[in-house]
């Protein structure tokens, strides 16, 4: 079953990070600062969390574009700033980014200049 699931990943060009849960394994600074996410869209400091406060692993809920993650907390949904959390599985690093030439195609980034693609 589970190779199932992988075959059909690879076949829709996902990365197999999207199929395990990412979880906050660690935090670099102690205590840890949280967020609250505005109307505006802008990220605010509400407070801050000693680390023995945060049961880690805890599951990350959302990421946001602007390098928050949202991990539940005491009952409530809380953000912390990426920078200061390690997350795992890490996130994907996207496409490997292989343009077409001539006879095939070829790696513009990430693999290594004019490594061959698959």
């Amino acid at each position: 079953m589970i190779r199932t699931v992988i075959r059909l990943a690879l076949v829709a060009g996902l990365p197999l990070t999207c199929l395990a849960e990412q979880k906050v394994t660690a935090v670099s600074v102690d205590p840890v600062s949280v967020y609250e996410l505005q109307k505006d869209g802008l990220f605010v400091r509400s407070g801050k969390l000693a680390l023995n406060e945060l049961p880690l692993p805890i599951p990350v809920l959302e990421q946001s574009p602007r390098g928050y993650l949202k991990v539940p907390h005491n009952g409530r949904e809380v953000w912390l700033d990426s920078m200061d959390a390690e997350v795992f599985p890490p996130p994907g690093i996207g496409n490997s980014g292989c343009v077409p030439i001539r006879h095939g195609s070829m790696a513009a980034v990430s693999r290594g200049a004019g490594e061959g693609c698959p």
